[in-house]
This record gives structure tokens, C-alpha cells and sequence, in this order.
């Protein structure tokens, strides 16, 4: 089994609204993947999340300014498919940041690793 790091994501998740409750969620892909996804926000360590799932960061105007850090760890356990796939959305009312990767992996068992690095800002 081999797990292979993939490029970071990196951005900047501006709300305008500074009262707008901020969601952070992570969606695994196809049937036959899971995965585990550490969450930090600012030096709060927000745990691991398994699999697909959305939490409350926090409201914006108190979150202001702080860097989140994920890290999710993808692991292909399907016999029928070498496909991983990864979504990270940050969003506040109708505002979003989103990113999708996809990567086939040489063989079943094999995984990836992916790290988000997403400055919160209020307008």
C-alpha cells in the first residue's frame, strides 16, 4: 500500500456578510473510498472526520483572519476501480470556495494525500 501526496490547495475564502456562519465540507468520492480528514483552524485543533462530512467553523467576523488546515487522507478499497476523487467546499450563506481533485492510483489499496490551506477573510 502506498499513499502519494498531491499538490496543496491553497486559497483565500473572502465573506462578505461578516455575520455568515462559515461551513467547511469534504466530500470522498466513489463508493469503495475512505478516507480521514484532520482539521485545524487557527491553533484549534478541530479533530479527524472520517469520510464525507460538513462542520460549522465558526462565524465569520470571529474567524477573521485565521488559516485552515486540512489534511485528508484517501485509501481506494474498491476491487472494481483505482479511483479517488476529493471536494473541499468553504462556504457562508450564498458564498463558496471550492475544489475538486482526482487521481487514479496504480493499484487497489494504494491512496493519496491531500493538504488545504484556506485564509478566511471578511470583507
Amino acid at each position: 500500500m502506498a499513499i502519494e501526496a498531491q499538490a496543496p490547495v491553497h486559497g483565500v475564502f473572502i465573506v462578505s456578510k461578516p455575520t455568515s456562519m462559515v461551513k467547511l465540507e469534504i466530500t470522498i468520492g466513489k463508493a469503495g473510498e475512505e478516507g480521514v480528514t484532520a482539521v485545524t483552524l487557527g491553533r484549534n485543533n478541530l479533530g479527524d472526520h472520517p469520510n464525507t462530512f460538513t462542520i460549522d467553523l465558526g462565524v465569520a467576523q470571529d474567524i477573521d483572519g485565521m488559516l485552515l488546515h486540512t489534511t485528508t487522507t484517501i485509501q481506494d478499497l474498491a476491487p472494481d476501480h483505482n479511483d479517488l476523487s476529493y471536494k473541499v467546499k468553504l462556504s457562508a450563506g450564498k458564498e463558496f470556495l471550492y475544489e475538486k481533485r482526482e487521481r487514479t492510483v496504480p493499484s487497489h489499496g494504494d491512496g493519496i494525500s491531500i493538504m488545504a490551506f484556506i485564509t478566511i477573510i471578511t470583507a
